[in-house]
């Protein structure tokens, strides 16, 4: 064992106590440091055996429990980890067994035997002993009843998969100790304002049909929940997260006992600690801790309370706004660049010029995805993103990139439709300034259309009147509806069925989001153009102009030249729909 061995003597003392992996990890490293090249390799076993990721209520990169402490991503986008599964190899699982032999402290043994467990199928083809599992086992539980470990919190999970190799191993006597010892450790470790040092008798064993809980047991878990709750929102320092922590699990365990006043009691202790800390907080705080609250009541179908609070969130609404500040960024496009993309749509052929200005604006799920393909590790991809109207209120939340990647495409798309605003400004302002497209073009190309009713186009008229006189509220409110019913007309016309069930037993049309999300319209206009239109028109976490302007939410001031040049570009766009020859 080498130099190794002055180290792990250092720990492996059978009543040592206060330490960790990690510290033993560093103590080798900076051995390492200090020895000559030949003899670094004779410590690398064990650095490797306490330096191995544990990933709990997951499976490593391996399909094992223990894998790489480095995770990334090649040039393919596949996963990778460091160190790769070929580091093991059968001779360090026999020295892993050989080790548990001379463990004297419990942690030592732990992590030996909990290696092999999980390893030597893997790596050796055979299966280790159950003498392993429960030797693993009983070191957990003598490092938990005798606080060998450094930080408690990090012994929870330890000792949950203590508890459910005990309980695959079908081991009766384990499964009680591991129960005994879980109890206990609570118990000796749980601090009040600290909530991740308790609760965990509840997670364990509650839920564990192979865990037997008397009577008394299971209301001593539930009284002392209930009794901290009560000595949290007697403290002088409010700490409602604490309070959320515990009323989760009494909430949980009220409905499954069919208590539903318990459990309307236990929630509005949180919203009594909320309401106590929100006076000193920013009015986006509160917005966010009343949308979690009103989310709490519902998962517990508790939607009459869950609407009182939905008053409450309506009354700080209107201060939200005031209270979130602008970001603006300044950047020049280089005439060049500008001019390039007008030689690419305004050609010498002018029948060419319209089906060219619709592919050019067309915005692709792909460019989306490369985008955001860039910065799915960083740390900006893990936050989660709000969207709110100008009153303050929540319209859509789109989640961490890696749980929410749909969500992430809508908003790329949508800025990078504003983005891109200036290019179709200066197209369509170059063709109407130098007579290249009038409005008799645009009218005669969308009435060609075989997916426009005749009756309509008086409407188209109107609208693109209202466009070239700058009036692009008219011209939205008036295209909008066409766009819609011409959907409607391409659904029919493809064979498919555009009515729905009404409530008064009779039938009602298929608005626009529904007809979008057709199977039928997406194969004959494709992804790209259907994403296209939602994000534009129905889509909450994109521009939704469709809804803000027929249900009525959309101020002057939000339909202005950008807003009608895309409108008149997915105008275009079902205008270039022909019938086949």
């Amino acid at each position: 064992m080498g130099e190794s061995k002055i180290v792990i003597s250092k720990y492996n003392i059978g009543t040592k106590k206060g330490f960790n992996e990690l510290d033993i990890v560093a103590d080798l490293l900076e051995r390492k440091e200090q020895m000559a090249p030949e003899e670094q390799q004779n410590i690398e076993l064990d650095i490797l055996a306490f330096r191995l990721g544990e990933y709990f209520g997951e499976q490593s990169l391996w399909g094992t429990h223990y894998g790489p402490w480095l995770l990334g991503h090649n040039e393919d986008g596949e996963a990778i980890g460091h160190p790769p599964i070929e580091t093991i190899t059968p001779e360090m699982i026999k020295c892993w067994e050989e080790r548990i032999k001379i463990c004297e402290n419990p942690i030592f043994k732990a992590k030996y035997t909990d290696l092999v467990w999980d390893l030597k199928e893997i790596i050796c083809g055979e299966k280790p002993s159950h003498t392993i599992c429960r030797s693993y086992i009983e070191s957990i539980i003598e490092i938990a009843s005798k606080d060998f470990y450094k930080y408690p919190g990090l012994l929870i999970p330890k000792l949950k998969r203590a508890l459910l190799l005990a309980c695959g191993l079908n081991a009766s006597e384990l499964i009680n100790q591991c129960k005994d010892t879980i109890l206990k450790y609570e118990a000796r470790i749980a601090k009040d304002d600290k909530p991740g040092l308790w609760g965990f008798s509840y997670d364990l064993l509650f839920s564990n049909q192979r865990v037997h809980l008397s009577e008394e047991e299971k209301r001593d878990i539930i009284d002392e929940l209930n009794n901290r709750v009560e000595r949290l929102k007697q403290s002088e320092k409010p700490n409602p997260w604490a309070v959320e922590a515990a009323v989760t699990r009494l909430a949980d365990y009220y409905r499954k006992q069919n208590s539903p006043l318990d459990v309307k009691r236990v929630l509005w202790s949180v919203v009594e600690m909320y309401e106590k800390i929100m006076p000193e907080s920013a009015p986006l705080q509160q917005h966010g801790w009343y949308t979690r609250l009103i989310k709490r009541f519902r998962t517990f179908n508790m939607n009459e309370e869950a609407d009182k609070l939905l008053l409450r969130l309506q009354k700080i609404e209107p201060g939200l706004s005031a209270s979130l500040g602008t970001i603006s960024q300044t950047f020049e496009i280089p005439k060049e660049e500008v001019e390039q993309m007008i030689s690419r749509v305004i050609v010498t052929k002018k029948e060419e010029i319209i089906p060219r200005l619709i592919h050019a604006f067309i915005p692709t799920k792909e460019v989306a995805i490369k985008f955001l393909e860039e910065y799915k590790d960083s740390f900006i991809a893990e936050i989660p993103q709000n969207i709110h109207d100008d009153k303050g209120r929540l319209i859509a939340a789109i989640g961490p990139l890696k749980e929410d990647l749909a969500g992430h495409i809508v908003l790329h798309l949508s800025m990078r439709l504003k983005l891109d605003a200036l290019y179709l400004k200066v197209i369509l302002d170059r063709a109407t300034k130098e007579n290249i497209l009038s409005l008799h073009d645009y009218y005669t190309y969308i009435t060609q259309s075989i997916v426009l009713d005749e009756r309509r186009y008086p409407f188209i008229g109107l609208a693109l009147e209202a466009y070239f006189r700058n009036d692009y509220i008219t011209f939205c409110h008036l295209a909008i509806p066409q766009i819609e019913n011409m959907l409607r007309t391409l659904l029919e016309k493809l064979g498919g069925n555009s009515y729905k069930p009404a409530r008064n037993g009779g039938f009602n049309l298929k608005i626009l989001d529904d007809i979008l999300r057709e199977r039928l319209v997406i194969s004959a206009l494709g992804e790209d153009v259907t994403n296209y239109f939602q994000i534009v028109l129905t889509d909450q976490r994109g521009w939704n102009l469709r809804n803000e302007i027929f249900h009525g939410l959309v101020n002057p001031e939000q339909i202005g030249e950008m807003e009608g040049q895309r409108v008149l570009h997915l105008l275009l766009c079902l205008g270039s729909i022909r019938a086949r020859e």
